[in-house]
């Protein structure tokens, strides 16, 4: 054991690069030291010999395999917690010998239309939402030409399986960056998440880098340093000032919620395009700390930089600069413009105050209305040395964008779901310096900036929308344009009216022959046959049943519905059917019943017979984008079934004959949204057997709306809940009902005695 000590290599005032030095601050106290295993045998050794070290290991990979799944396993750190990946079953997600360090190796699907991701989430130490803490990791970009889209950061997920094609997305790293570059570019940019901001250009492929995320997760923003490392498997290393990518930087995904650990995604952000792979390696957190850089530069400066919706009066203030080894500060001088370059440059008609000793500056003139503001402190020293020698430090170029004159909305309006006839309602609420007018927009898309199709609705010239009596009419996409001269526009609001959508019976009389198309009893959209001059099968059907009232579908004469997204207006749906498979095999990926889009990599959702077993087959409805309600195997061969499907906008539900089979919750749908609806498939996935009674309906219907689907047709009541604690008590004769006849099934077994001695002799 003490052979294993002298090689472990514990820091306390470690050299530092350059000029600066790093404390990790936590409460109760300060400890200047960190860590790095020498493998997995003194890893634990090093954590009871420092168990007050602040920046604490959390995976090196040093215990893994080669080219091995890490999903479901425990990091080989101090703070526990677990891996979670996404589809790291198809090798994407793996271990990898990497420069001479075992890391974890993040490769896109060689569709290139696949999410991917891994993360690491119940870290024992999370930074909770009054908190300050640190993520530290090294990573690199494979060598090649492929472009590169991923996102690096901290989460706030607690879920077993955080980890899905849902959120291998920007939109839920909440602390963290973006790597971007084009095919074909030598260099690779570091972006904020949603992709707008450029932090550090100019990073090379095969490189590796040391990052440290500093996070505050009360006030949602954080800093980020990135400087180039020697290599995977070292220690962690201590920024400079120099190193900063950007500072004060908004969460992509501001949290109220502790942040858990660490997330590495790579989504398909770059259709049918294989990103460049992402080696990642030597993880450290801090909790409940933060990084404090000794500098010779001005720092914390106020406004924070990037700071918005300053003041118009606002006064500029910093904190003079803390290395211990200066012995006095001489000056400051202050550059303050609207031009970036003028400042960084230090232009003299920039100089807003030369030679202060003061650490604030109060502006002549007010700021202007909506305006970036850029702004640096010159700091000259002298320094506590024999030479007492004098530095001049540039500091860096803060920024600041003053309040807008802009109308500010403080509440959006929302989606509304009416039936006809009723009155639908939107609102907006504004914060403005001056008095404001209100313009409402019905528009045929979710954008606000489309104008072309956007009509103004008369009258609409208040913070609320009314809209009486509503019909299907008044479907549509609604927003408003508040002005006071200058302009904001709300989010866009769906209203929806709750109606049945379509209804294609499939009976002969209901098809029309000369245009080949199947009639929509409903809503209009007829269907037509997918290959002209092709003539359907009619059969026995469930409804009624009538003698040719269903279609026995092939290939050729399946339906093809356009401009039919069902949830378009309500971000809810309902689909019923009746179907008899014919027992025979399905293809290999299921056979459709209804689909919309044709192309599996975007379609918005499918719904098959999927699998069979024990002569019976079961339902899924699921998609490329996480999305998948698989039944058990529930339904006959050669017999009618009644088959559901509702979305919630959250829950994919599966009901067989009025019963609940399959519940999904942790997907999306698909981007299709112009795709045609498909009554089953092609010759690869049509449906074996007969489909009768289609029915779509733009809500999501609970279980005694589907109850109905199923009794209206069939005939036969349903329980809807057999396992009721009252029916399981009450109802003796198992019929769904407590009644008369349960007193009489209880009354003829009245005074039926097993008890021994009380009823039964002694024989």
């Amino acid at each position: 054991m003490l052979l294993i000590v002298r090689n472990i290599r514990l820091y306390r005032g470690k050299r530092r690069r350059g000029d600066a030095s790093l404390i990790f601050k936590k409460k109760g106290g300060a400890m200047q030291s960190i860590i790095k295993r020498i493998g997995l045998a003194i890893f634990f050794l090093t954590a009871i010999v420092v168990a007050n070290a602040e920046l604490l290991p959390v995976e090196d990979f040093t215990d893994k395999q080669e080219a091995a799944s890490i999903d479901g396993t425990i990091p080989n750190g101090m703070l526990g917690g677990f891996w979670d990946t996404e589809y790291e079953n198809t090798g994407n997600i793996t271990t990898r010998t990497e420069d001479g360090s075992m890391t974890l190796r993040i490769t896109a699907h060689s569709s290139g239309t696949l999410y991917r991701g891994a993360g690491i989430s119940n870290l024992s130490n999370p930074i909770d939402n009054t908190e300050t803490g640190v993520l530290f990791f090294r990573f690199k970009v494979g060598s090649g030409t492929a472009p590169l889209r991923d996102y690096l950061g901290m989460h706030s997920l607690i879920d077993s399986d955080f980890l899905t094609t849902a959120t291998c997305r920007a939109a839920y790293v909440n602390a963290g960056f973006g790597l971007s570059c084009p095919e074909g570019s030598p260099t690779f940019d570091v972006t904020t998440t949603d992709g707008v901001t450029v932090l550090k250009s100019g990073l090379v492929r095969d490189q590796w880098y040391n990052t440290w995320i500093v996070a505050d997760n009360a006030t949602n923003a954080f800093d980020l340093f990135i400087n180039p490392a020697a290599g995977p498997g070292g220690d962690a290393e201590l920024p400079t000032p120099s190193d900063a990518a950007g500072q004060g930087i908004p969460f992509g995904a501001p949290t109220d919620q502790p942040l858990v650990g660490p997330i590495f995604v790579k989504p398909a952000d770059l259709p049918v395009i294989v990103s460049a792979n992402v080696f990642i390696d030597d993880i450290y957190w801090d909790g409940d700390g933060g990084l404090e850089l000794k500098t010779k530069a001005a720092r914390n400066p106020v406004p924070a930089h990037r700071q918005t919706q300053v003041p118009l009066d606002q006064a500029l203030s910093w904190e003079a600069p803390n290395d211990p080894n200066i012995a006095q500060v001489l000056g400051y001088d202050l550059f303050l413009g609207t031009d970036q370059n003028d400042v960084l440059t230090g232009e003299p008609s920039v100089l807003a105050v030369a030679d202060t000793t003061d650490t604030f500056y109060e502006p002549m003139s007010i700021f202007a209305y909506d305006t970036e503001y850029f702004w640096r402190v010159e700091t000259r020293v002298r320094m506590d040395d024999p030479n007492q020698t004098l530095l001049t430090t540039p500091g860096a170029v803060w920024s600041f964008t003053a309040m807008t004159a802009l109308p500010v909305l403080t509440q959006q309006p929302v989606n509304v779901i009416a039936s006809p006839g009723q009155t639908a309602e939107f609102s907006v609420a504004v914060e403005s310096v001056k008095p404001v007018s209100f313009q409402w927009y019905k528009s045929d898309d979710r954008a606000n900036d489309t104008f072309e199709d956007d009509v103004a609705i008369a009258d609409a010239d208040g913070p609320t929308l009314l809209l009486t009596n509503v019909s299907a009419g008044d479907e549509g996409f609604y927003y408003c344009r508040v002005s006071n001269p200058s302009v904001a526009y709300s989010e866009v609001a769906a209203l929806g009216i709750k109606r049945e959508l379509a209804h294609w019976t499939l009976n002969k009389s209901d098809y029309d022959a000369v245009n080949e198309l199947y009639l929509d009893a409903a809503g209009g959209y007829h269907a037509a046959v997918s290959v002209t001059g092709s003539t359907p099968v009619f059969v026995e059907g469930a409804a009624d049943p009538v003698i040719e009232g269903a279609v026995a579908f092939d290939p050729n004469t399946r339906g093809v519905v356009g401009l039919l997204n069902p949830s378009e207006f309500t971000d809810q749906m309902t689909l019923s059917a009746w179907v008899k498979w014919d027992g025979g095999p399905l293809g290999e990926f299921g056979n459709v019943i209804l689909q919309k889009g044709q192309t599996w990599e975007t379609l918005m959702w499918t719904w098959k017979l999927r699998q069979t077993g024990d002569g019976r087959a079961g339902v899924r409805f699921y998609n490329n984008f996480g999305y998948s309600a698989q039944t058990d195997n529930l339904i006959e061969s050669d017999v009618w079934t009644h088959i559901c499907a509702t979305w919630d906008g959250i829950a994919a539900r599966v009901y067989i004959n009025a019963a609940l089979a399959a519940t999904d919750t942790t997907g999306a749908l698909g981007p299709d949204t112009l795709g045609n609806l498909l009554i089953t498939g092609t010759a690869d996935d049509d449906f074996p057997g007969a489909i009768d009674d289609i029915r779509i309906y733009n809500t999501a219907f609970d279980l005694v709306e589907i109850a109905y689907l199923y009794v209206d047709v069939s005939g036969m009541s349903v329980c809807l809940d057999p396992d009721d604690p009252i029916l399981q008590i009450y109802d003796f004769n198992n019929d769904c009902v407590v009644n008369l006849a349960d007193v009489a099934e209880m009354a003829s077994h009245w005074l039926t005695c097993l008890a021994v001695p009380d009823c039964i002799e002694r024989p």
